[in-house]
């Protein structure tokens, strides 16, 4: 419409014409135009969802705070949150629906009562989940992620999973074709050169890859 417009007005400047061309208003667009939003349609609702977690996202919350605490790796929860919309199981399936997915003040949250409960036992489970959906609002902004580390420290973790000793335990082909690739895509491994749809040439590169670790020294 706007190139009709375009040609049709240079053509009434060459003929000497004042006219202003008037161009035809398809049907979608009256329809459109009748179609009125109300004020404020776009605006971003400032209703969050609130609730108890249920066990898929207790169970992975209370894996990644123990594996933080064995490590001694403090645990990022806005990581935490951003990796639950990507997370798959041992076949390849997303572990969590857009429902279940947590933002980074639930999840700080959840791993503040957790940390807490260690301090305090008396604590009551039941409220622990309410709690973490309640008041979220009230937490402090959290800090920037810190920039990946450079060397190769251990344990190397994917997700809630140990690569040091899945790959030692001899125990990586209970994944799918699809995981390991996708661990490998993690790890900035190279996987350009693998042509079939087989395990093994992935785990020998996620096996190159724990060589590197301390664990391997």
């Amino acid at each position: 419409m706007l190139d009709r417009a375009a040609v049709g007005y240079a053509d009434r400047l060459d003929k000497q014409s004042g006219a202003v061309p008037k161009l035809q208003i398809c049907q979608r667009s009256q329809a459109l135009r009748q179609n009125v939003l109300t004020m404020g349609w776009a605006l971003k609702s400032a209703q969050t969802k609130r609730g108890r977690f249920n066990d898929k996202q207790r169970n992975y919350l209370m894996t990644k705070f123990n594996l933080g605490e064995k490590t001694g790796k403090k645990v990022n929860s806005a990581v935490v949150a951003k990796t639950m919309m990507t997370t798959r199981d041992d076949n390849g399936e997303r572990l969590f629906t857009s429902e279940e997915f947590l933002t980074a003040q639930q999840v700080s949250s959840f791993f503040s009562r957790l940390a807490a409960k260690k301090r305090l036992p008396d604590l009551n489970q039941d409220d622990d989940d309410a709690f973490a959906a309640e008041n979220e609002s009230d937490l402090q902004v959290l800090e920037e992620i810190v920039a990946q580390e450079v060397s190769l420290q251990h344990p190397i973790i994917y997700n809630f999973h140990n690569v040091c000793d899945l790959i030692t335990n001899s125990k990586m082909k209970k994944f799918t074709v699809l995981v390991l690739r996708q661990m490998c895509i993690y790890f900035d491994i190279d996987v350009s050169d693998i042509q079939v749809k087989m395990k093994q040439p992935y785990i020998d590169k996620l096996t190159a890859l724990v060589q590197q670790c301390s664990c391997s020294a």
